[in-house]
């Protein structure tokens, strides 16, 4: 449950309030001013939900939220309209279930689910959407889908190229495209092994006229394959 915040400014790392509960895969958000822990496994899986939103001068504390209406490991989610999305996951089979939270109104609602069950899939908004990419049922896959919040439905994108992918992320860069960093392909079968981790990084360019309308290109590699790999666009 251990927590830091890292401050740009300032190039450094500080030690945060813990959560409240230990917890592992689980989905985490922010709206702009409050940090959203959501669900994760705790034991089981599970529907708890934290939230952290800071003070003026940046503490605070982790206090519980309003739990999930489906418990969910591997569980991802982005803010995109006011909104927290969380998309897909699993507690005991891959879900394709969606849900929304509304922090005026305080509450869960269902939303449109995916088309394809996800878990180690990636999520990231961009113009207005949320993306849902890879992950796919047992295995890997290269299939992409966007959700429109306004319209509550998921619609078909490009897929990914090269090979599929699961355990990786997608980092947005600006208003009309995002990166996909590393991950998994599962080809050997079976536990993770290092011929199945992944190098290359893709860029996914949007149309701003048509959100739906996008392409892929290989921009670079990674030094190293990595699976579960984490990053952030800084500067």
């Amino acid at each position: 449950n251990n927590v830091a915040f890292y401050d740009e400014a300032h190039a450094s790392w500080t030690v945060a309030p813990p959560m409240i509960n230990k917890r592992d895969d689980f989905g985490l958000a922010s709206d702009g001013t409050t940090l959203f822990a959501l669900g994760g496994f705790i034991g089981n899986p599970s529907v708890n939900v934290e939230t952290f939103t800071p003070n003026a001068t940046g503490g605070g504390k982790w206090v519980a939220g309003v739990d999930l209406r489906t418990a969910r490991v591997g569980v991802r989610a982005a803010a995109v309209s006011g909104k927290i999305v969380v998309v897909g996951g699993f507690p005991w089979s891959m879900m394709k279930n969606v849900e929304t939270f509304d922090p005026v109104m305080g509450a869960w609602a269902d939303a449109a689910p995916m088309a394809t069950p996800r878990h180690g899939h990636a999520v990231a908004a961009l113009e207005g959407l949320v993306y849902a990419a890879g992950g796919c049922n047992d295995d890997s896959c290269t299939s992409v889908e966007a959700y429109d919040i306004a319209a509550n439905k998921w619609l078909p994108v490009s897929p990914l190229p090269g090979q599929p992918n699961a355990l990786y992320v997608l980092v947005p860069v600006d208003n009309a495209s995002f990166l996909v960093v590393g991950g998994f392909n599962g080809t050997s079968g079976g536990d993770m092994q290092p011929e199945d981790l992944l190098r290359p990084i893709w860029k996914m360019e949007v149309d701003s006229s048509n959100p739906l309308s996008n392409s892929w290109s290989r921009v670079s590699e990674l030094p190293n394959s990595r699976g579960f790999p984490a990053a952030a666009l800084a500067g």
